[in-house]
């Protein structure tokens, strides 16, 4: 008999599937211009996000929720913005830049929000790092409600250009007590709320408003920093973009803090953070690796407290330095990191106050606060990448060293699918799954 998965690790399986076309690059003729080309690659991503979706409900999610179907009710939409490198013989290329689709099992409504897609320079540049300038949360409500508007449709161009002129026309309050948020955060909503579409539907806050089920909000890195401001958005007691308050949850993970001190307070008064019995049941803060940089992001201490987990924790043997970072290159990249990430603060405080993170005493909710580094980082062990937690001590010796990078990207997305889908399998949601089109049998 199939485990059961609890409302949380189905609302992250649903987050980890928004990510379904991110691989994907699509190829489209330049003949009639980049806008008629944007538009063609965005509708060929969606066709094949829905079909994946379609085939990984099935395979992943629904054998673990015998008692709750889950369906794509809205969406999916994909925005892409501006092709994926230079034209080659007459031909754009496109990826993903934003994903987002709804998924219902009757009872509730999930709002899945997709992550980073690694291929989109956008993603990388504007909406991750993008800090300043920053933008008080009302204007950015005052923005989001007009892009919601039923009585709207908005090309893309014409998001672009509204986002354009706020940037421009918008100093920021130098008021640390003004709810702030970045910038980059801003743009992703604008995208979600004002470019994406359904053809049945409308856009997103449209069908939201005919539903009365409640509504959790779910976003794993990019969208475990879009997914609080979305849920947030929609409940607002000043400008609400729904009509009628529904039960609003969030179910955010390895999200960057999206605003200062002042938001993160008035966030948390309207979403304050529940927890239950296990350490991934946790509504309305963002849940944090201990050994991830990007939910650290972009407040100096907790990212020195990164730092510190990498490098120079108490639990730190002579050993996990010498396979884990072999030469002082490898630790020059985690300072630069570190310099980086804590600079991009910097300039967002100067005006607005620090970032803070969503959660109890303004941190992140930590899933796993005693791991070390000796045991939590991730080797190659032959084919297998895992802990030493995972593995037999009589395998430790065979161990290889993964790349800086590679270390990065594991403690970013197989950390949590391993602490939140423990026993659902580590590429998927099922171990035992026979379906030829789910990504381990490819």
């Amino acid at each position: 008999m199939a485990k059961i998965m609890d409302e949380w690790q189905q609302s992250f399986g649903l987050s980890l599937l928004a990510n379904c076309a991110s691989t994907c690059t699509i190829p489209v003729s330049a003949a009639n211009g980049l806008e008629s080309a944007r538009q063609e690659a965005e509708t060929l991503l969606t066709a094949i996000m829905q079909d994946k979706l379609a085939k990984y409900l099935e395979c992943y999610l629904n054998p673990h929720t015998p008692s709750e179907t889950w369906s794509v009710v809205w969406g999916p939409q994909v925005v892409t913005v501006g092709p994926h490198g230079e034209v080659e013989a007459g031909v754009y290329s496109f990826t993903p830049t934003n994903s987002m689709f709804v998924a219902s099992n009757g009872v509730r409504d999930v709002v899945a929000i997709a992550a980073t897609n690694g291929n989109s320079k956008f993603d990388w540049l504007v909406e991750d790092f993008m800090t300043s300038p920053g933008i008080e949360w009302s204007t950015a409500m005052t923005l989001w409600n007009l892009l919601a508007d039923l009585n709207q449709s908005w090309t893309f161009d014409e998001v672009n250009q509204k986002l354009a002129v706020l940037k421009e026309g918008n100093p920021g309050t130098p008021d640390p007590t003004v709810p702030t948020v970045a910038f980059g955060g801003v743009v992703g909503i604008s995208l979600l709320l004002g470019a994406m579409k359904d053809a049945t539907h409308g856009g997103l806050v449209q069908f939201l408003n005919q539903r009365r089920l409640p509504i959790t909000v779910a976003g794993h890195s990019l969208g475990g920093a879009l997914a609080p401001q979305l849920g947030l958005a929609l409940i607002d007691r000043e400008q609400p973009l729904l009509t009628k308050a529904p039960d609003v949850t969030v179910y955010a993970t390895a999200g960057a803090s999206p605003g200062n001190v002042a938001f993160a307070q008035y966030y948390l008064q309207h979403l304050p953070v529940k927890t239950e019995a296990d350490r991934w049941q946790v509504w309305n803060g963002v849940l944090a690796n201990r050994f991830d940089l990007v939910p650290a992001a972009f407040t100096e201490s907790t990212v020195l407290g990164w730092a510190k987990a990498m490098v120079l924790s108490g639990e730190f043997e002579y050993e996990a330095i010498k396979y884990a970072w072999k030469d002082a290159k490898a630790l020059a990249e985690v300072a630069a990191a570190t310099a980086v990430v804590i600079g991009l603060g910097k300039v967002f405080a100067e005006k607005h106050g620090s970032f803070a993170h969503l959660g109890p005493d303004l941190q992140s909710v930590p899933l796993n606060p005693d791991a070390g580094p000796f045991l939590d980082f991730y080797w190659q062990f032959g084919n297998e990448i895992k802990t030493l937690r995972q593995a037999l001590p009589s395998e430790w010796p065979q161990r290889v060293p993964l790349s800086l990078g590679e270390q990065f990207d594991k403690q970013h997305v197989m950390a949590y699918e391993q602490m939140i889908l423990a026993g659902f399998g580590f590429c998927g949601f099922t171990t035992d799954c026979n379906c030829e089109d789910c990504p381990k049998h490819q």
